[in-house]
């Protein structure tokens, strides 16, 4: 219960930013679709630790930290290698984190859509990779 509070929480706050990106209304299995088609990529922002822990197979990683504190140019080196002409979904644990680099990314020009599925579900769709990966 103290878990949704807080989720709720950060909700509130980030609306009262003045956020406007949008959770993507696609499914785990549509995106997976698209990142197969080769139409779109999968970003996983949570940090280091998580990532090692194990990630989605087909994600590319760029952590959330590599985006905020930093202007518009850090943020574009932090995404540098990332496909200009494919669609861009990003994922953490539970939402919020990925909302919040969506934002972010938004007010470069650089269109994200953060997903809302929590990280264990999209780990179904998608299957766990082990291997640590450098970022993109």
């Amino acid at each position: 219960m103290r878990m949704s509070m807080r989720v709720a929480a950060v909700f509130i706050a980030m609306s009262s930013l003045g956020w406007a990106a949008e959770y993507t209304k696609l499914t785990p299995a549509q995106i997976l679709a698209e990142v197969k088609a080769g139409k779109a990529v999968i970003v996983d922002v949570r940090e280091e630790p998580e990532w090692e822990e194990g990630h989605l197979k087909q994600a590319l990683w760029v952590p959330l930290s590599s985006l905020e504190g930093v202007d518009a140019k850090g943020r574009a080196m932090a995404m540098k290698d990332l496909p200009k002409d494919k669609a861009i979904y990003l994922h953490c644990k539970a939402g919020v984190r990925c909302m919040k680099a969506a934002t972010l990314l938004e007010k470069d020009g650089v269109k994200a859509q953060a997903i809302k599925t929590p990280y264990p579900t999209l780990e179904k769709t998608f299957g766990r990779a082990m291997t640590p990966a450098k970022q993109p």
